[in-house]
C-alpha cells in the first residue's frame, strides 16, 4: 500500500512558466499521479493554467477552481497558484466533471454514474470523501449536496465555490464569476467531483469546521422572509432591527455598510455555538425594504442571533477547526489536509491572513502537506468524525454550504512506512517591486474602508448612547445586582454539583451534563462490552459487631479510599458501592487486572488489617439501562456478566483474584501464584474454567 502528497507554489505571472515551475517539483516526487488538486489566482487566466497542465497529465484529473488567496504550507500566496499531486493505492480516486448545471436531472445523473461504475462494493469498511468545485449558484447548493449524499452513500461531501474577483464592488457582474475546472477547461459554469474511496482499517479521514462568529444580540425570530430574502424581525423592519443595534442613521449609504458584517446565526438546540451555521448579508434592497442573506435558505420562522467578526474570534475559530480535526485522528498529525477558508474573512483579517493557516498548523505537533484556497462559499460537515457525520439519526449529520467559516479536511495513512511527501517550506517572493507594492496599496485601501465603516457604526452607537445615558446608568446598575444575584447563585450549583458528582459514577455524570445541554431527560439504553470486577472486604461483618459506627467507617475508607484512585487511574469507574464491596467496570481485561493487582498492594501496606479482600473478575457484555421508577432512578448494567463476575467473588479465597478463563487469557501479568479449577455457580448448568492468581 502507498499514499503520495507532493505540493508546490508558484507565483510566475506567466500561467506557462507558473505551470512548468509547480510540475517540475511536483512530479519530481510522482509520475502518474491519481489527483491534480490547483488553485490558481483569479488574477491568472485560469483556462491557460489547466490548458498548459492538461500538456503535461491526463486532463481528466485535473480539478479545482479559481482563487482569491493561495494557500499551502508557504502561507498565504496571491496571484499564484498552487499544485498538489496525488497518488497511491491506498486511496481510490475517481473523478468527473460537466458543464452546466447539476440540478438538471439529465446532467445530474451522468455525473453520479461516471464515479458509480469505478467504485468498489459498499461494505462496513469502506468510506467515502467527494470533493466538489462548483461556481455561484441559484439555491440549488443545497439539492445537489443532499442527492450526492443519497446516491453515494456512504459519502461525506467536502468542497467550495470558484472565487470571483473581491477586490470589485459586490454589485459587479464579475464579483462571484469564478471559474472551476473540469475535463481540460476552467468555465464559471464547470463542476467537478472526485470520489476519494478508503478502508477504514488502511487510512483515516477527519473534518474541521468553524465560523468563529461572535453573538452580538438575543434570539429574535425571523417574522418576515421570502427564502433568504428578509423583511421583519420580530415583527419589526429589518432596517429597525439593525437600528436598535447599531444606531439611527442619517442616509441609506449606512446600511450598505452592514454587508458581510453583522450576519445571523441559525440557532438550534442540535448543535453547540461553534457548530452552528452563519448567515451572511450580501444584498441591501432599499426599495423594497429587504436585506437578502446567503448561502440561501428558507429563513421564515427561524430563530436567530446577530454575530460579527474581530481577526481574534477568526483566528479562535480556525483553532477550534483544527482541533476538532485532530481529535477525530485520535490527536496524530495528518498526512495531506485540504483548507477552504472564506473571502470574507480576508476583508477581517487583511494583513494577518497569513495567521488563519498558522494557527492551524500550531494545533498540530508536526508540518504536514496543506494546500487550499479562499472561496466564495464552502461545503462541508459541522462534525468532525466520519461515522458521526454518515450517521441518519444525527440531526446535524451530513455536509452543508456555508459562508464566513473555514473547513478541514485530512488523511492519516496508518502504516507509516507507506507515506511519501513534500510540499513548500518558504513564501514565493513577489515578482517585481511593483507588484508588492500593489498588494501593499490594496491593504491600505481595505484598511481605510474598514476604518470609516467601523467609526460611522461607533458615531451612530455614541449618539443613540448620549441620548439614552441615564436609561444606560440605570439599566447598568440593575444588571450590577442581578449578576450579584446570579453569583451567589452559580457558588451555590457549583457546590452542590461538586457534591452530587462526588456521590455519581464518573462516566454517568459526564454523559448527564451532555444529556442536559441537548434538552434530554433519560440515559439510553446500551448494550455494551465492559470488564467486570466485584471486591469485597472478608471479615467486616465481626469488625462491625465489635465496633462503634464510626470505627467501622474509618478502617473501610482506608481500604475503599485508595482503591477508588486505583480504580480511575487504571481508566475504570465504580457504578455502586454495596456496603463492605465494590462494583466497578474498566474497558478491558488489562485494566482491570492492574486496578486488581495494585488494591492488593495496598491491602499488603496497610499494617494490622483486620480485613482481607477478594476479587471476581468477568469480561462481557451488558446491558446498561435505567432502572427504578421516575421519582428514583439508578442506571445500572445488568446481564449475566455482570452475574458471573459477582459470582466469580463470592468463590474466590480471601487475598486472591478470581478470573474467568478470557480474562486470564488476555492478562500478561506473570502472578507469583496461579491456580485453575472448575467451579460451579448460580445460574450456569455447566462447570466453569476460573482461574485464582495472587502476586
Amino acid at each position: 500500500m502507498s499514499f503520495q502528497v507532493s505540493i508546490a507554489v508558484s507565483n510566475k505571472k506567466d500561467p506557462q512558466q507558473a505551470i512548468e515551475e509547480v510540475f517540475k517539483k511536483t512530479s519530481k516526487e510522482i509520475s502518474e499521479p491519481q489527483l491534480a488538486l490547483m488553485f490558481g489566482s483569479i488574477f491568472y487566466d485560469n483556462e491557460k493554467l489547466v490548458e498548459a497542465l492538461s500538456q503535461k497529465i491526463d486532463k481528466s484529473i485535473i480539478v479545482g477552481c479559481s482563487s482569491f488567496y493561495e494557500i499551502s504550507n508557504a502561507g498565504v500566496t496571491s496571484g499564484s497558484v498552487v499544485l498538489a499531486l496525488l497518488s497511491g493505492s491506498s486511496i481510490n480516486i475517481k473523478t468527473t466533471g460537466l458543464e452546466g448545471t447539476i440540478h438538471e436531472s439529465g446532467d445530474f445523473q451522468k455525473m453520479v454514474d461516471n464515479v458509480s461504475k469505478s467504485l468498489n462494493p459498499v461494505d462496513s469498511l469502506i468510506r467515502r470523501i467527494g470533493l466538489f468545485f462548483r461556481g455561484a449558484g441559484d439555491g440549488s447548493e443545497d439539492f445537489e449536496t443532499k442527492q450526492f449524499q443519497k446516491l453515494l452513500s456512504p459519502i461525506v461531501m467536502f468542497g467550495g465555490r470558484g472565487t470571483g474577483n473581491y477586490n470589485l464592488p459586490l454589485t459587479h457582474e464579475d464579483y462571484f464569476l469564478g471559474s472551476q475546472y473540469s475535463n481540460g477547461s476552467a468555465n464559471v459554469q464547470n463542476k467537478s467531483l472526485s470520489v476519494f474511496e478508503y478502508n477504514t482499517k488502511q487510512i483515516q479521514a477527519s473534518f474541521g469546521f468553524s465560523h468563529g462568529w461572535t453573538r452580538v444580540g438575543r434570539p429574535v425570530t425571523i417574522t418576515k422572509a421570502i427564502d433568504s430574502e428578509v423583511f421583519e424581525v420580530d415583527g419589526v423592519s429589518i432596517f429597525d432591527y439593525y437600528k436598535k443595534y447599531l444606531g439611527q442613521a442619517h442616509n441609506s449609504n449606512f446600511f450598505s455598510k452592514l454587508i458581510q458584517r453583522y450576519g445571523f446565526r441559525l440557532v438550534s438546540d442540535e448543535e453547540d455555538y461553534e457548530h452552528s451555521l452563519v448567515k451572511i448579508p450580501v444584498y441591501v434592497h432599499f426599495d423594497k425594504g429587504s436585506v437578502v442573506f446567503f448561502p440561501k435558505a428558507n429563513l421564515e420562522n427561524k430563530r436567530v442571533e446577530m454575530v460579527q467578526a474581530s481577526k481574534d474570534d477568526l483566528l479562535a475559530g480556525a483553532r477550534c477547526a483544527a482541533k476538532s480535526c485532530l481529535k477525530a485522528l485520535d490527536g496524530k498529525t495528518p498526512d495531506f489536509m485540504i483548507m477552504i477558508s472564506c473571502c470574507v474573512r480576508t476583508d477581517i483579517l487583511l494583513s494577518n491572513i497569513d495567521h488563519e493557516v498558522k494557527a492551524i498548523q500550531e494545533v498540530f505537533e508536526e508540518e504536514f502537506p496543506i494546500i487550499g484556497y479562499y472561496a466564495g462559499g464552502e461545503l462541508g460537515p459541522l462534525h468532525s468524525d466520519v461515522d458521526v457525520i454518515l450517521q441518519e439519526e444525527c440531526a446535524s449529520g451530513g455536509s452543508y454550504n456555508h459562508a464566513t467559516s473555514v473547513v478541514l479536511l485530512a488523511f492519516r495513512a496508518k502504516d507509516r512506512e507507506v507515506v511519501e511527501v513534500s510540499y513548500p517550506t518558504e513564501k514565493a517572493c513577489y515578482g517585481c517591486i511593483e507588484d508588492e507594492n500593489q498588494n501593499l496599496k490594496e491593504l491600505i485601501k481595505k484598511y481605510e474602508d474598514n476604518f470609516d465603516t467601523t467609526v460611522s457604526i461607533l458615531n451612530n452607537i455614541s449618539r443613540e448612547n448620549y441620548l439614552n445615558i441615564d436609561e444606560i446608568e440605570e439599566q447598568n446598575t440593575l444588571l450590577e445586582q442581578k449578576n450579584e444575584t446570579l453569583n451567589i447563585a452559580n457558588i451555590k450549583n457549583n457546590k452542590l454539583q461538586e457534591l452530587v458528582r462526588r456521590y455519581t459514577p464518573h462516566s454517568i455524570w459526564k454523559t448527564a451534563n451532555k444529556l442536559v445541554d441537548l434538552g434530554k431527560e433519560d440515559f439510553q439504553e446500551e448494550k455494551l462490552q465492559y470488564c467486570f470486577l466485584f471486591l469485597d472486604v472478608k471479615g467486616f461483618t465481626a469488625y462491625s459487631e465489635k465496633n462503634s459506627p464510626e470505627e467501622v467507617v474509618r478502617a473501610l475508607n482506608e481500604i475503599f479510599t485508595p482503591s477508588t484512585e486505583v480504580i480511575y487511574q487504571n481508566h475504570g469507574d465504580i457504578d455502586k458501592f454495596i456496603g463492605d464491596c465494590i462494583f466497578a467496570f474498566f474497558p478491558n481485561a488489562e485494566n482491570a487486572i492492574h486496578a486488581a493487582i495494585q488494591i492488593h498492594e495496598i491491602m499488603d501496606g496497610i499494617k494490622d488489617s483486620p480485613f482481607q479482600i477478594r476479587m471476581g473478575v468477568h469480561e462481557g457484555n451488558a446491558v446498561r439501562a435505567n432502572v427504578g421508577s421516575s421519582l428514583r432512578k439508578e442506571y445500572t448494567f445488568i446481564g449475566d456478566s455482570v452475574n458471573l463476575a459477582q459470582r466469580l467473588e463470592a468463590a474466590c479465597d480471601p487475598g486472591y483474584i478470581l478470573m474467568s478463563e478470557g480474562v486470564y487469557r488476555q492478562n500478561d501479568t506473570k502472578f507469583s501464584e496461579v491456580r485453575s479449577k472448575t467451579i460451579r455457580v448460580k445460574g450456569k448448568q455447566k462447570e466453569i474454567l476460573v482461574y485464582q492468581c495472587k502476586n
